[in-house]
């Protein structure tokens, strides 16, 4: 998908708050609720120095505000601007963006370079939590319901996942450092079937500057889902808690969640368990997931001022 070029002519030199507001034609109190929210501020910060935007900030807001005015939501917007600025090689610009076919073929050559390469497109153009449901889980299905198997050693399906979990980790670095701070954190707990989107969305929040972890819902070594779960139910103190799966085992982590702490839970996926609670919300995709905790993490941030 072709970017909407709205804004164009960056200058080299850097501006203030006003500069940027009167070039790019967003209000200031705009561009600091992008800051305080995404991360999208000054990158170069002077203590005693008014806090100027470099280029590389201004061809960062430049880009977000082209994806606002045509259409895209700010926190989508946001998650590909930042999902660039992580960006570790540049991109071609003769790599279009690709579709589910281009992902399980790669996949199935083990080419790990042209993986990255397509799914740093696919989130430049299309963000983090979109490539995931448009792309990469797609693929993934694709690969793991072919009659044909897997060759021994030779997994697509591991290859996919193994450039998914490079890219994330390029991303993950470039998240804002509000990312680092405790005060409103996430508990996303997965099982098996939802390791890899668990990951997906505890990156996407990191880079809305929200602190996040992930935990599985197996047992290791002699401690049990649950055990763990307790552990940092008491030691961590949640506010959200997000559960995707299925089954007995995640049904009895809700029940936990709910006794044992007073986070809001969300449930994803269809096929999440029935529990009713009204500090309960029923997510069905990843991004209202991603949506809604954002909301949730803002209204609290905001309550506190």
């Amino acid at each position: 998908m072709p970017r909407a070029h709205l804004v164009t002519s960056v200058s080299n030199v850097p501006l203030t708050v006003t500069g940027i507001s009167v070039k790019l034609g967003v209000s200031p109190s705009t561009l600091r609720t992008w800051e305080r929210r995404y991360g999208l501020g000054p990158t170069d910060r002077q203590a005693g120095s008014r806090r100027r935007y470099s280029t590389a900030d201004i061809e960062a807001l430049t880009h977000m505000v082209n994806l606002v005015r045509s259409g895209v939501s700010a926190s989508d917007a946001a998650a590909v601007v930042l999902a660039q600025r992580s960006t570790t090689y540049p991109l071609s610009d003769d790599i279009a963006v690709p579709e589910i076919r281009d992902i399980v073929d790669a996949a199935q050559v083990r080419d790990l370079q042209r993986l990255e390469k397509y799914l740093e497109a696919s989130i430049a153009s299309e963000g983090l939590v979109r490539t995931w449901s448009n792309l990469i889980e797609p693929a993934l299905d694709t690969i793991l319901s072919s009659e044909e198997g897997q060759e021994p050693g030779c997994s697509p399906s591991a290859m996919l996942t193994l450039a998914v979990l490079k890219i994330l980790a390029a991303i993950a670095d470039a998240r804002p450092d509000s990312a680092t701070s405790q005060q409103e954190s996430v508990f996303v707990v997965a099982d098996s079937d939802h390791a890899l989107a668990a990951h997906i969305v505890g990156v996407a929040l990191n880079l809305r500057g929200i602190f996040t972890t992930v935990m599985d819902t197996q047992s290791h070594g002699n401690q049990k889902a649950s055990e763990r779960l307790n552990s940092h139910l008491h030691t961590k103190s949640p506010k959200i808690i997000i559960i995707m799966g299925q089954g007995a085992r995640c049904e009895r982590l809700v029940s936990l969640s709910l006794t044992e702490g007073d986070a809001h839970i969300l449930l994803v996926g269809a096929d999440s368990p029935s529990v009713l609670d009204s500090r309960i919300q029923r997510m069905r995709t990843l991004t209202a997931c991603v949506e809604e905790t954002i909301a949730l993490v803002t209204t609290s941030r905001q309550s506190k001022q």
